[in-house]
């Protein structure tokens, strides 16, 4: 995958990552790991990437995140709107989310407004996004992606996440031959999409 812009909110770079997705390039953000794991979310220098799989995408993609810069100039993360609210369901099991008023458990429900203990306005899904980060919507919304067979993962052009270094004609699952980071094509395609 290829480096197209570097940003430090994870909320911008899930929805310039989005806005490329929802025009038609396949597009994910890497960098998560790194934060959750040294907690650099705080420091100057730590990022997100935005990432597309193939340089034939570069162009469009920096035309596009552009196009998106230039819009969210006044962009307020509150202010997001989806056309159908996350179906929670999807959700791993073990997520939880508690109100910040009275710290007791919400129930996953996205069309909570007020929590049931103390009557506070809340947005479950907003919730889960800060308690738990944005990937943990990722499966809440849209349909399940299709899936891509062995051969044609072969020959697709991903990227090591973390060397940057070209996987094309490696077996869907493996190391990357130049850093030694596990990979498998699938989720990242999945990722991607």
């Amino acid at each position: 995958m290829i480096r197209v812009r570097k940003y430090r909110s994870p909320i911008i770079a899930e929805a310039a990552s989005a806005h490329l997705r929802a025009s038609g390039i396949p597009s994910m953000v890497v960098g998560h790991h790194i934060q959750s794991t040294i907690n650099l979310g705080f420091l100057k220098f730590a990022q997100l990437d935005v990432v597309v799989p193939t340089k034939a995408h570069i162009p469009e993609a920096v035309r596009l995140l552009d196009e998106f810069e230039e819009g969210a100039e006044d962009f307020d993360p509150s202010e997001l709107d989806y056309d159908v609210p996350p179906d929670l369901s999807r959700l791993d099991p073990a997520i939880g989310v508690v109100c910040p008023a009275c710290a007791r458990d919400l129930p996953l429900d996205a069309q909570l407004e007020a929590c049931p203990g103390c009557a506070e306005p809340v947005d479950v899904p907003e919730l889960i996004v800060h308690q738990h980060g944005p990937d943990a919507l990722a499966d809440c919304y849209g349909e399940e992606p299709e899936q891509v067979s062995p051969a044609d993962l072969r020959a697709y052009d991903i990227a090591c996440v973390q060397c940057r270094c070209s996987l094309a004609g490696l077996e869907q699952r493996g190391r990357c031959p130049e850093c030694g980071t596990l990979y498998d094509k699938a989720e990242i395609l999945q990722r991607m999409m």
